[in-house]
């Protein structure tokens, strides 16, 4: 039920009151009041919605939003009523004004653009803060969600700039000369540009990002999520993840200037050609803290692509701090480091979590890297084991594997017998060798100690128990003991703390019993007249 219904609702029950029904009209009411109370707090709690001394201007279609734009003085708040197509052209916000727009409780209202226009065009000098709004076009439309131009200043708070199509950049946000985005809320989804189909930045944009998410927008040529055409980039927080490059860099992409990564920042789940996190072209990119995870690419660099020379990346051009994790990143083909590169990485690569089973990030699943010797997964099977864990599994070249036959009831242990691969392992129950290029299948022999047995084999003799799998049935998991929170000391006279939306709708709860006693009340005290 949304707000406006809700209102409608309360408003019908005002209207129906009668001296016949009006306690069961009371309690009806009193429960739709709690209904409006709970949707108004969740929805504008703890949200910077008016800035201090501004004036409030409610709109309801485009001509009142255009005044109240054009007649602004810094600062105003303009609320929307109701969705507002525009048409003909963006709403520009004039120069060296301050302007919030939000939307009402039953909101959040969209602002639909107009075909091949940028939906909103912010001015040099001038400021907006976009909280509660819904930034789009109709389907087949063209026009960046936002464009920011000579100077301007977008800040978003909250809201959702979703399906635009940037004519060239900037799909969701474009960021134009010497201008800035600062977003710390709020989602920019389901854009797409040639370049920067969530947000772009070009001749000395700046965009800074501390919270929100940035998803499932595409480039269909570089930076699905976020293109530093020329510019710089700074992520403290949020999420960049499930973007698409269709050539290269499906997080982020950098052309010219800087990116840094920092805080609890988090690059997931996008794919492209070369570069599924960052692709790095000119310019210095550090990643300070964060993660960069789970990303896909059919080329080189799953988690970052670096410029190369002579396939050796330039490796001045990234550096990655000690707090930064990669994991579950892809790539074509994976490498193990070169002993000449050992020094240059030491340097600039500080990070100790690399995506399984890497120890050093110069693998092309993490950073790109096609020299050195290429790497491949094959396969150990072990038979015959009696152990837990019996080593089975699949391994890279070059690494090492143990095997273990465990212990057998009746039996000792008698040798190793390779079936495939060409090993050889020493006569020991745990034994390791270094894994080839080429699958592994081995057999543990046993000889029999009881009495009149004799012989030797890998299957079963007697009551001895069957061999145990390759790899242990995990138990079941033990219940978890929720961590105490930061407040806990450990003692009992702990107080709990009530929401601030759970404290409004009580009081209202309340005020409309008391009400509803009053009423009956008063009613029988009529009745006795």
């Amino acid at each position: 039920m949304g707000g406006g219904n809700l209102k409608s609702s309360v408003k019908n029950s005002l209207s129906n009151l009668s001296c016949k029904g009006i306690f069961l009209s009371l309690v009806s009411l009193l429960f739709v009041l709690v209904l409006f109370s709970s949707f108004f707090v969740s929805t504008f709690n703890g949200v910077p919605h008016f800035a201090s001394g501004a004036s409030d201007v409610t709109v309801e279609d485009e001509v009142t939003l255009r005044n109240a734009v054009n007649n602004a003085v810094s600062p105003t708040v303009i609320i929307l009523t109701a969705d507002i197509t525009l048409t003909d052209s963006a709403l520009t916000i004039p120069a060296s004004v301050d302007i919030t727009l939000t939307s009402t409780a039953n909101g959040p209202f969209a602002l639909i653009g107009s075909n091949g226009y940028a939906t909103i065009v912010v001015d040099g000098g001038s400021v907006l803060k976009l909280d509660s709004i819904i930034v789009t076009h109709n389907i087949g439309s063209t026009g960046s969600g936002v464009a920011i131009n000579n100077g301007g200043l977008f800040i978003m708070n909250s809201g959702v700039i979703i399906d635009n199509t940037g004519v060239m950049v900037g799909g969701g946000v474009n960021v134009g000369v010497d201008s800035s985005f600062v977003m710390s809320g709020g989602v920019i989804a389901n854009n797409t540009a040639l370049w920067g189909g969530g947000v772009n930045t070009w001749d000395g944009g700046s965009f800074v990002m501390s919270g929100g998410v940035i998803a499932n927008n595409t480039a269909e040529d570089i930076g699905g999520g976020v293109s530093i055409f020329s510019g710089s980039f700074d992520m403290t927080g949020g999420i960049i993840a499930n973007n698409t490059g269709i050539v290269n860099g499906g997080g982020v992409a950098m052309n010219v200037g800087s990116f840094t990564m920092s805080g609890d920042a988090k690059i997931a789940n996008n794919t492209a050609g070369n570069g599924g996190g960052v692709y790095v072209y000119t310019g210095s990119v550090d990643l300070l803290s964060g993660t960069v995870s789970d990303n896909v690419v059919s080329g080189n660099g799953g988690g970052v692509w670096v410029t190369d020379t002579n396939n050796v990346a330039d490796f001045e051009k990234l550096f990655v701090g000690v707090g930064v994790i990669f994991s579950g990143n892809n790539a074509s083909t994976m490498y193990r480091i070169a002993d000449g590169h050992n020094e240059v990485y030491a340097t600039q690569i500080k990070g100790t979590k690399w995506s399984s089973p890497f120890t050093n990030g110069y693998n092309n699943y993490d950073i790109s890297y096609t020299v050195g010797e290429p790497l491949a997964f094959y396969n150990v099977a072990v038979s015959g084991s009696y152990a837990s864990s019996s080593g089975a599994g699949r391994y890279l070249t070059g690494l090492p594997v143990t095997v273990n036959a465990g212990t057998r009831e009746g039996y000792t242990f008698s040798s190793w017998a390779i079936n495939e691969g060409g090993i050889t392992l020493s006569n020991s129950a745990t034994a390791t060798f270094t894994m080839p290029a080429n699958n592994v299948a081995i057999t543990a022999t046993w000889t029999s100690t009881t009495t009149g047995g004799g012989g030797s084999g890998s299957g079963s003799g007697g009551s001895s128990p069957k061999p145990s799998p390759s790899a242990p049935t995990p138990s079941e998991p033990e219940p978890s003991t929720p961590a105490p929170s930061p407040s806990d000391n450990g003692n009992d006279d702990s107080v709990t703390a009530f929401p601030l939306t759970t404290v409004i709708v009580l009081v209202v709860v309340v005020l409309a019993v008391v009400g509803v006693g009053v009423v009956v009340v008063l009613l029988q005290r009529g009745s006795k007249v």
